[in-house]
């Protein structure tokens, strides 16, 4: 009786462990690799399937197999819930913690207050949307113009995600109000380029980072979740773009006969690059709730991955350019986890999330929607060119120096 009650113990500690894993964001290949070694550490017989919308974990050895099935939402990455949770795992797999106390420990992080309150987060969509301008060819005018319906729609996104009802309306009424708000402006009071303006207020909400992690568990052997995460990107590029070709399609009714002024980007020299990354690496710290004393390796990781971008595009072309700031960013991520009790996607989140192609993907379907199939076609290939470059970029930075933690 007392060992069944220990097995059993055993086994709630590690489906609850998937559990708060897949809440906080974590992907597929490396959240079903942190689990296999919990129950080696814990000496419970399983197989893990940890999918975007489903846990299935089946204990013990055949005939005598208990199998449980978790229904699940795909999860948003929370880098500080994820970084402490880590931390408690450490503490399982060294003995240095008893599994009640570590489960009460795991609950704590998970009831805990999100590190940042609202306005900051408004602040941090702004400083998001206005960063992305000038890295998308725009000048003063859309920086100005971005930062403006960024902060409107980080309003409008902590409105509309407070009830089940309206969260799952978010991105396309998000992208219906950009869309609108962008072509009306740029067509009466402030004129600028709408695409560009478009573009970098919707880019946090651009699947690209999802799109990239279904790519890394397609090449890993994760072929379900892969293809279910790329399925739920497709969504949502095509929520957003439709959304904003409503709202343009609704703004040129209520405006008619004004047509918005074409872009007036300035050159972008590489200083301002550089600080455009830093603010846009800080945001992405923020909404991704990051701890504060991992700001500043996170801002160095992208910087140093936008220059090892800059790098492979000299070096290898536009397309396949991505590799090099792939290769440098899972290096740094993979020796900034062995250096301490730290998961490497604390810096490998928000430094992929510079180099992923979201945008030529929200731009090909722009181009589908306006008839131009031929233009939007080849912009899709390019979007599968990109993203392949940096999947091969992170393999060769694991097989270079492999990864010494499971997150």
């Amino acid at each position: 009786m007392r060992f069944d009650n220990q097995r059993i113990a055993r086994e709630t500690f590690i489906l609850r462990v998937a559990e708060l894993l897949h809440a906080q964001g974590t992907p597929t290949h490396r959240g079903e690799g942190l689990i296999e070694r919990l129950g080696a550490t814990l000496r419970v017989p399983l197989n893990v399937s940890f999918s975007p919308t489903e846990l299935l974990l089946s204990f013990g050895h055949a005939p005598r197999v208990r199998t449980i099935v978790r229904r699940v939402l795909p999860g948003a990455a929370q880098l500080g819930r994820l970084a402490a949770t880590s931390e408690v795992l450490d503490d399982v797999f060294e003995g240095r913690r008893r599994l009640d106390r570590a489960l009460a420990a795991l609950e704590r992080i998970a009831r805990s207050r999100p590190a940042y309150g609202p306005g900051l987060l408004v602040f941090a969509f702004a400083m998001t949307s206005a960063s992305a301008a000038p890295l998308l060819g725009g000048g003063p005018r859309e920086i100005f113009a971005a930062a403006l319906l960024g902060a409107l729609t980080g309003v409008l996104d902590q409105w509309v995600r407070t009830t089940p009802r309206t969260r799952a309306l978010a991105e396309p009424l998000i992208a219906f109000f950009v869309g609108a708000a962008s072509h009306g402006l740029a067509s009466t009071w402030f004129p600028h380029a709408d695409g560009i303006v478009a573009l970098a207020t919707l880019i946090v909400l651009v699947p690209g980072l999802t799109f990239t992690t279904a790519l890394v568990e397609v090449a890993t052997g994760h072929w379900a979740a892969g293809t279910a995460r790329m399925a739920g990107a497709f969504g949502t590029f095509l929520q957003l773009a439709v959304g904003v070709a409503l709202g343009r399609a609704v703004a040129d009714a209520a405006l008619p006969g004004v047509v918005p002024m074409p872009a007036l980007g300035l050159p972008l020299d590489p200083a301002w690059a550089t600080f455009a990354t830093g603010v846009a690496a800080l945001s992405f710290a923020v909404l991704f709730q990051a701890r504060a004393e991992d700001w500043l390796w996170i801002v160095l990781a992208c910087m140093l991955t936008s220059l090892g971008h800059s790098s492979g595009v000299a070096l290898l072309g536009p397309h396949l350019g991505a590799f090099g700031g792939a290769l440098v960013l899972g290096l740094l991520s993979n020796a900034y986890a062995s250096g301490g009790r730290r998961p490497a996607l604390v810096l490998l989140t928000p430094g992929v999330l510079l180099l992923v192609p979201g945008s030529v993907g929200y731009r090909s379907l722009d181009l589908l929607l306006a008839h131009d199939v031929v233009a939007g076609l080849e912009t899709a290939v390019e979007m599968l060119v990109i993203g392949s470059a940096i999947v091969a970029g992170l393999l060769v930075a694991n097989g270079l120096l492999p990864p010494r933690r499971d997150l």
